[in-house]
């Protein structure tokens, strides 16, 4: 999107009054990297910065949450240190293989997640 809060205000316009919007976004600007590059990202965001873009558009903010922190650190080894644009089969073999358990843990890590869901209201 080259400009967020225009696309949030036409999504605004789109919807009757009492309508919901559901964002997925990337979270963390010092995250972005080659994986990002590669995936046509021309930025990641913060929590504040999406509540900001939301309510500049008319929204108002119901929920802003961080999801998928187990992830992180191998996107920061991938995308980040090694400079990579895809993760190796052997990295996504073992990602499957832990997902279930890692998922009932996620909350304890004590970083933020890759990813943001956020939902505002008309």
């Amino acid at each position: 999107m080259e400009d967020p809060t225009a696309t949030l205000r036409a999504a605004y316009s789109t919807l009757r009054p009492g309508g919901r919007i559901v964002l997925q976004l990337p979270l963390g600007k010092k995250r972005f990297g080659s994986l990002d590059h590669e995936r046509g990202r021309r930025t990641r965001f913060e929590a504040d910065e999406v509540r900001k873009m939301m309510e500049d558009a008319g929204f108002r903010v119901e929920t802003i949450t961080d999801f998928n922190r187990m992830s992180v650190p191998g996107w920061l080894l991938n995308g980040k240190l090694l400079g990579r644009k895809r993760f190796s089969r052997l990295q996504l073999k073992v990602l499957d293989t832990v997902l279930p358990l890692m998922r009932r843990i996620e909350g304890i890590w004590p970083w933020k997640g890759l990813s943001l869901i956020a939902t505002g209201v008309k």
